[in-house]
């Protein structure tokens, strides 16, 4: 993606509390702001963040070019957050937008105040507003001009030494390792993983499908020490129960069967490197056993042979699974844990996803360079609708940028024009939040939520009578997990209201479980109050609920949201026990 220009700014204009200030420190500040999705005139300039203090009432003026608007005035500028600095990227150019479009303040629970005094319609819900409060994850428009998405963002992490190993990546692309994002999430996840491959610990990483935990593991080995030579890789699912021990640890000359050749097996071929497994919580756990003196002190033995031998390796298992489906003795052998986040949890990262990704099949597909990008050259920015990228980044994804890539590649497939246009599947879906509500209503249940929630009900959402079912993979914890995710769900459907949370969980031919679901969400909700305050920093009881929940957390942080904004209340509801059936 081609830069920016980097405009004219007269940074002595600036006042000093400006988060456009490249001078500022801007260390313990939180922030809140919006982030561009798309952009008519200057497609490059997608990712880039407009950022004021968290609780700074304003007004800041955002608007096209960098004038002085008067001492009373304070205006806010685009800036590309990278480790360690704001980076200021110079004025708007484009020419509908005003000079004093928006005046912005934020709010003291996190999100903004937007009052439109521009000649550019502002659109919020769907419809063209004067006035917008948005909260984070929502999106706003001016017409035909900007989409962006409203973010609250943690303070910056200063740059750390192992930033200097790699050399930084241009903004918006993918980085050394094809991770794709500038969120301070994702920034968060290559600090951790850059500290991780310093140490010689095995690892586990956690995370849903489509999350990138091979990439992680990629990122991992490449970063170690062990990076020189090449990474071994396997689906641990795809390993034959019978044949496990030959597949890990090979085979003597003529074993078992005469002509057999010699094997290595994977741990004597990751000698010296590093042995990635993923799936890895789809090994049975016996067979799962058989690793503890590899992870131990990398001891095995071929089949055939009676001396051991020793693979000097580092072993990164992954899964999508939760930790409790890992042997207990093999789970204290991964000593380091990497929990992933999900596409829900960086929805400011899709639009840059969607960009590489229309590369990726562009480069495939010369047609769909010729039709989707500029001169039919990839590497430009490409043609996407507004209408489209909102939909795209206010969706719930269950499989992430598996997901997403299907969605886009099914947009282009089925697209007429010389724009990628949103899909018939999902055109629906943004009708109906258009009409449905101002604020723009949340996804309903995925078909795999549905699957799970009738399973439940039938079960009259006794975690523990499902988790016994033949027909749910899985067990009373995971039932429990996906019970709780489910609370998280309709709740947010429900616009935090219990009785219509509890209404939609319990469904319209089952009344007589209202009750019990409504208790159940009311206990959640009172329990997670009730850690909210017992906890020293909202920000440590994130981190908690982000381990806790498998790499899940997007839903119970944002009904942790919604509890510190007010907006969800359960103090009409006796104390009950949340895990009780």
């Amino acid at each position: 993606m081609p830069r920016a220009p980097a405009g004219t700014l007269d940074h002595s204009t600036l006042p000093p509390t400006s988060l456009s200030d490249p001078g500022a420190s801007h260390a313990g500040l939180e922030m809140d702001g919006l982030v561009i999705l798309w952009s008519r005139h200057e497609p490059a300039r997608i990712g880039e963040a407009l950022l004021i203090p968290t609780g700074d009432p304003g007004p800041w003026i955002f608007g096209r070019g960098d004038n002085r608007l008067g001492e009373a005035e304070r205006r806010v500028f685009l800036v590309r957050q990278r480790p360690g600095a704001l980076v200021p990227t110079g004025p708007l150019v484009c020419p509908r937008i005003s000079r004093a479009q928006l005046r912005l303040g934020s709010t003291a629970s996190g999100g903004l105040e937007i009052e439109n005094v521009g000649s550019c319609p502002l659109v919020y819900g769907g419809r063209e507003v004067t006035h917008a409060s948005v909260a984070p994850g929502e999106v706003i428009e001016l017409r035909n001009e900007l989409l962006l998405l409203c973010v609250h963002r943690a303070p910056i992490r200063p740059a750390q030494t192992e930033d200097l190993d790699v050399p930084l990546h241009a903004f918006g692309e993918a980085d050394a390792f094809g991770m794709v994002g500038e969120s301070p999430i994702l920034w968060d996840l290559r600090h951790r993983i850059a500290a991780v491959a310093r140490h010689h610990a095995h690892v586990l990483i956690l995370g849903e499908s489509g999350s990138g935990k091979e990439l992680v593991a990629g990122a991992i080995h490449a970063r170690s020490a062990r990076g020189r030579r090449p990474l071994v890789s396997r689906n641990a699912a795809t390993i034959p129960e019978g044949l496990a021990d030959a597949e890990l640890f090979g085979n003597q000359r003529n074993y078992p069967n005469a002509g057999m050749p010699e094997r290595h097996g994977l741990v004597g071929e990751a000698h010296q490197s590093t042995l990635f497994l993923d799936e890895f919580a789809e090994l049975p756990q016996a067979l799962q056993a058989h690793l503890l003196r590899v992870l131990d002190e990398g001891e095995y033995q071929r089949l055939g042979e009676s001396t051991t031998r020793r693979s000097d390796l580092r072993v990164i298992a992954a899964t999508n699974r939760p930790e409790s489906d890992l042997k207990p003795d093999v789970l204290a052998r991964l000593k380091i844990r990497i929990t992933l986040p999900s596409l829900n949890a960086r929805r400011e990262d899709i639009p840059l996803l969607v960009t590489q990704l229309l590369r990726r099949h562009a480069t495939s597909d010369p047609a769909i360079a010729e039709r989707f990008f500029p001169g039919g050259d990839p590497r430009e920015a490409p043609r996407v609708s507004p209408v489209l990228m909102s939909a795209f980044v206010q969706r719930r994804y269950t499989t992430h940028v598996r997901e997403l890539d299907a969605l886009l590649l099914r947009a282009v497939l089925e697209g007429r024009g010389r724009y990628v246009e949103l899909p018939p599947e999902l055109k629906g879906d943004v009708d109906q939040a258009a009409t449905s509500s101002p604020r723009g209503a949340p996804d309903a249940l995925t078909q795999e939520e549905r699957a799970r929630l009738a399973l439940l009900r039938k079960h009259r959402f006794s975690p523990t009578a499902c988790g016994r079912d033949p027909a749910y993979q899985g067990n009373r914890q995971r039932a429990d997990l996906h019970l709780r995710q489910l609370i998280c769900r309709a709740l947010r459907i429900a616009a935090w209201d219990i009785d219509r949370a509890a209404a939609l969980l319990a469904g319209s031919e089952a009344r007589a479980l209202e009750a019990k679901v409504r208790a159940r969400i009311a206990a959640f909700v009172s329990n997670l109050r009730a850690r909210l305050e017992d906890t020293a920093t909202e920000k440590q009881l994130e981190r908690s609920l982000t381990e806790e929940w498998k790499g899940g957390a997007d839903g119970v942080l944002e009904v942790l949201a919604a509890l510190r904004a007010g907006k969800l209340d359960a103090s009409t509801v006796g104390a009950l026990d949340e895990g009780a059936d």
